[in-house]
């Protein structure tokens, strides 16, 4: 939250991982994230940061490598993958 709040304050348009607040329970990760949006950081949930930064889908690893990814290392179970 620091960083970000730095970053802007430093003029730099700031995005930030909702889900990467550091916090030890969700509600004080609610009160960080709330914080950010507040002071203009834009917080966005962890698969809107990764289809960002894929950009063009058509490109490798496209929505199958994205979601295999996903599915291997961050919150999806095996049965939301269709691949």
């Amino acid at each position: 939250m620091f960083v970000c709040l730095s970053l802007l304050e430093a003029g730099y348009t700031v995005f930030a991982n909702a889900d990467a607040s550091g916090a030890l329970d969700t509600r004080a990760a609610d009160r960080a994230n709330a914080r950010m949006t507040n002071a203009g950081v834009y917080v966005m949930p962890q698969f809107a940061v990764v289809a960002d930064l894929q950009r063009d889908w058509r490109s490798p690893p496209g929505i199958a490598g994205l979601l295999n990814l996903l599915y291997k290392y961050v919150w999806f179970h095996a049965e939301a993958v269709p691949f």
